[in-house]
């Protein structure tokens, strides 16, 4: 297993703004960055992420904007995305 970490954050537990969240990504991102997104709050399923759902197509046209775009992190590393016997 490799441990990652992430490079941009988006800030999207603490608002409900998707122009917010997505412009907090686009001011950082950079080839290579590994964005935090949160699709629950605490383990909290039921949590709202609406922001989130209004986000992504803004932070997504952003990147292609850019000429980046968004792999699966087994990609980005170069690394088998499972242990041999998952």
């Amino acid at each position: 297993m490799t441990m990652v970490t992430w490079d941009v954050s988006a800030g999207d537990w603490a608002t409900g703004d998707a122009e917010l969240v997505a412009r907090r990504v686009l001011d950082k991102v950079k080839p290579g960055s590994i964005v935090l997104l949160h699709d629950g709050i605490d383990g909290n399923i039921g949590a709202d992420r609406t922001v989130i759902l209004q986000a992504l197509p803004l932070i997504l046209d952003g990147l292609r904007q850019r000429g980046l775009k968004p792999v699966r992190l087994d990609e980005l590393l170069g690394v088998p995305g499972y242990l041999e016997n998952c």
